[in-house]
């Protein structure tokens, strides 16, 4: 996974600009290779807590 501390969006949404903005925002976190992450395709992890805490810990830092 690409570090993901440093995503930049250039586009503020501001209500009139929502095709720009998700353009642009879908693009960054293509690149970062998270996108599946907001689309669904990977999902939560089920299981012992503290493993599901440790791999969210593992994949934020």
């Amino acid at each position: 996974m690409s570090d993901t501390s440093k995503l930049v969006v250039a586009a503020k949404l501001n209500g009139s600009n929502y095709a720009e903005w998700a353009f642009e925002t879908q693009t960054v976190l293509q690149r970062a290779k998270v996108w599946h992450i907001v689309t669904g395709q990977e999902k939560e992890p089920v299981g012992d807590a503290a493993v599901i805490q440790s791999e969210r810990n593992d994949w934020l830092n």
